[in-house]
């Protein structure tokens, strides 16, 4: 699993991968995605550590399939400190 983090003009300001702030469980939901749940935290910076301002951020998933075909979602989030 890949989460990336937008701003609203869509520059990409975070991205978070398997091992950086993304882990998945083994659970029982749809076997293509190889029985896991995945979970992902963002501690509000940047790539480069910095910590953004409030808003609205644009947070965007791809999950690979057991078929090698990917699922891409994305949701708004707002970060209020």
């Amino acid at each position: 699993m890949e989460v990336k983090v937008y701003d609203t003009s869509g520059q990409m300001i975070r991205t978070l991968g398997m091992g950086s702030g993304v882990s998945a469980a083994n659970i029982d939901t749809d076997p293509s995605y190889a029985r896991s749940a995945y979970f992902f935290t963002w501690d509000g910076a940047n790539d480069t550590g910095n910590v953004v301002k409030n808003g609205i951020y644009l947070v965007r998933w791809r999950v690979t399939k057991t078929d090698g075909s990917t699922d891409t979602q994305t949701k708004l989030v707002a970060l209020i400190k």
